[in-house]
C-alpha cells in the first residue's frame, strides 16, 4: 500500500512512499531495541545536549519545515512556523527539567532507606495525528527521549513527510543511533507493534473509534498506554461568514458585499433603530438632538479585512528524504500560500493550539518512567 503525500490545496499528489514490510519492520524494532540500550545508559546531560541541538536545528529550519507543513496539509504558514518554534521550546523545558522530574524520591519509612525512582520503559509507540504535525510528536518525544526511552512514530498517512522531517531534525541533533524512528505504515499494522514484546507502551491522540482500539490491544498485551481522545473545543461559523470566499483557491481579494451608498446609510438606520428601541418607564429617554451628525467613531461601520492570498515558495529540496521531487519544484511552488499584507490592518491567524492537547501542560516525563521503590 502506497503512502502519499497530497497537497490538499490543489489536490496534486507530491511524492509517495511504500508502506514497510514485515521485514523493514522487524529492523526497526530491532534497532529500537539496541538503541535503548545506548540511551538508557547516558545522562541526563548527554541526552540534554542532543535535545538542545534539536531546538537550534528546529528554529534554524523553521521556515523550511513550517512551508513543508504547509504543502502537506494545509496549515497557514505562519501558523505553522510558530508550531515548530513552539516544539523548540519544548525541547529546551524538558532538557532543562527531566533530571530535576525524574531524580530518586525518597520516603519516611521505618527502614533505613526508602525510595522512588523512576526508570525508563524501553522503545515507545506512538500513532500521532495530522492536525499539529510536529506539536503533538515532540510533546510526546522530548520527555521519552530525556527519560532514557528511544521513540517509535506511526504518523498520520497524510504527513509521511513531516514525520521523516522530524526523525532527520533529530538524527542530525545527536540521535543517531535509531532512538528515533518513523514507520511508514498502515493502520493494519500497528496491533502487531504492539504485540511485539520488544515494544514496552504505547501513546495515541486521535479519534475515539481509535483509543478504544489501541487500548483493547495494549491491555490484552498488558502494556502501558497514553491516550488522548476526541475534543471538545467547538467550531462556530457566523450567519457572516462568506463560505464561497473561505473556500476559494483564488489569489485575488474578494469583490465587496455592499455598495458605498448602503454603507454610508448604514449608520442612520442604526441611529433610528436605536431612538426607537423602548426603554424602561423609570427611565426617561434623552431629549433629541436637532440637526446633530453621528459622531467620527460610529459613522463608520467596523470591518474585518480579509487578506489575500499569494503563493509561496515550497521546501527546500536539499533534505534527502523528504520535500518535493525535482520534477515537481517548479509545480509545488503554487500549492501553499501565506497572506499577503494588507493595506488596511491585518489579519493575523493566532498561535496553533491544540484542540485539547496544546492547551494542556505537555506529558509529563514521568509518563514514559516506572516507579519503582526498594528499601533496606
Amino acid at each position: 500500500m502506497a503512502i502519499a503525500s497530497i497537497n490538499p490545496a490543489t489536490g496534486e499528489t507530491i511524492r509517495t512512499f511504500e508502506a514497510l514490510d514485515s521485514a523493514a519492520i522487524e529492523t526497526a524494532l530491532a534497532r529500537a531495541s539496541s538503541a535503548f540500550r545506548v540511551n538508557r545508559e547516558r545522562s541526563f546531560a548527554e541526552r540534554a545536549t542532543r535535545l538542545l541541538r534539536t531546538a537550534e536545528l528546529l528554529e534554524e529550519r523553521k521556515n523550511d519545515l513550517g512551508r513543508l507543513m504547509t504543502m502537506e496539509m494545509g496549515k497557514p504558514v505562519r501558523a505553522a512556523v510558530a508550531e515548530v518554534v513552539k516544539c523548540a521550546t519544548t525541547c529546551r523545558y524538558y532538557a532543562d527539567h527531566a533530571e530535576g522530574y525524574l531524580a530518586d524520591e525518597h520516603v519516611a519509612t521505618d527502614a533505613k532507606d526508602s525510595f522512588i525512582r523512576y526508570e525508563p520503559l524501553g522503545p515507545v509507540l506512538a500513532v500521532m495525528p495530522w492536525n499539529f504535525p510536529f506539536w503533538q510528536v515532540f510533546r510526546f518525544a522530548a520527555p521519552a527521549l530525556m527519560a532514557g526511552n528511544v521513540a517509535l512514530l506511526k504518523h498520520a498517512s497524510n504527513v509521511p513527510q513531516c514525520a521523516l522531517a522530524i526523525e532527520e531534525t533529530l538524527r542530525d541533533a545527536g540521535f543517531t543511533d535509531h532512538e528515533f524512528q518513523t514507520l511508514l505504515i498502515g493502520s493494519e499494522q500497528v496491533e502487531s507493534i504492539i504485540g511485539d514484546e520488544r515494544v514496552r507502551a504505547v501513546t495515541l491522540t486521535g479519534s475515539e473509534p481509535a483509543g478504544a482500539s489501541v487500548a483493547s490491544i495494549a491491555a490484552k498485551n498488558i502494556k502501558k498506554a497514553v491516550l488522548e481522545l476526541g475534543g471538545s473545543d467547538p467550531f462556530i461559523v457566523m450567519p457572516s461568514a462568506n463560505l464561497d470566499d473561505a473556500v476559494s483557491t483564488d489569489p485575488s481579494p474578494p469583490a465587496p458585499t455592499s455598495s458605498p451608498a448602503a454603507t454610508a446609510s448604514a449608520p442612520a438606520a442604526t441611529s433610528t433603530r436605536q431612538q426607537s428601541s423602548p426603554k424602561s418607564p423609570t427611565t426617561p429617554p434623552p431629549p433629541a438632538k436637532k440637526h446633530s451628525a453621528p459622531s467620527p467613531r460610529s459613522s463608520a461601520p467596523r470591518m474585518l479585512t480579509k487578506p489575500s492570498a499569494s503563493p509561496t515558495t515550497p521546501p527546500s529540496a536539499s533534505a534527502p528524504r523528504y520535500g518535493p521531487t525535482t520534477a515537481q519544484k517548479s509545480t509545488a511552488s503554487s500549492t501553499a500560500s501565506t497572506p499577503a499584507k494588507s493595506s488596511s490592518t491585518p489579519w493575523s491567524p493566532p498561535i496553533p493550539e491544540s484542540p485539547s492537547a496544546a492547551q494542556s501542560t505537555p506529558a509529563s516525563a514521568e509518563s514514559w518512567a516506572r516507579t519503582a521503590s526498594a528499601s533496606s
